[in-house]
């Protein structure tokens, strides 16, 4: 009986620790999240000289440099989109498919802002297009739709956690002696 208590000790110490294992793995995914949002904050970024006329303009969403912008009139959604960096890399790129980028302007006009140009990054690449140009205190914002998750992945990272547990088991039942043939 006492070997019981026992195995079940450890197995329960063996619990608590892959228990405290995967919450600090949680939390280190979510600090791994708050820096990358830290580092989505904006900024202010000039490309005009002190004394010429500027234009003020808004970069939101998955770029590699969002924040305010001062730019030349003239400016085009192009040459924007050029120094905010492109696109940044969100969710993961595979052989069949790569996340979907949408770019869209929106303008102030009477009654609210109003999205004026909407493209996609393929489309942006691929297609000779006239871009706008840019005007006060217009606004870009590029939206990402990640690739999902491949399915087959999860199933694995799972399988291997009830494997372990199930193996650690064995492996507690076997040193106690309850696995012994004798």
């Amino acid at each position: 009986m006492q070997y019981i208590y026992k195995a079940i000790l450890c197995f329960f110490t063996i619990f608590l620790f892959s228990l405290i294992f995967t919450v600090q793995s949680v939390d280190a995914q979510n600090l791994g999240r708050v820096e990358q949002l830290r580092d989505q904050m904006p900024n202010h970024y000039s490309f005009v000289r002190t004394g010429e006329q500027s234009l003020r303009v808004v970069v939101l969403g998955t770029v590699n440099r969002p924040g305010s912008y001062e730019i030349r009139p003239g400016t085009d959604l192009n040459t924007l989109f050029l120094y905010a960096g492109g696109p940044s890399q969100v969710g993961t790129r595979s052989r069949n498919r790569t996340p979907e980028v949408n770019i869209f302007l929106s303008r102030p006009q009477e009654g609210g802002r109003r999205i004026i140009y909407s493209t996609t990054f393929s489309a942006y690449i691929n297609q000779d297009v006239d871009f706008p140009e840019m005007q006060d205190l217009d606004m870009v914002i590029v939206e990402t739709d990640p690739v999902p998750e491949a399915i087959w992945r999860v199933v694995l990272q799972v399988g291997s956690q009830i494997l372990s547990v199930i193996s650690s088991l064995l492996v507690i039942l076997w040193r106690l002696g309850y696995l012994d043939r004798r």
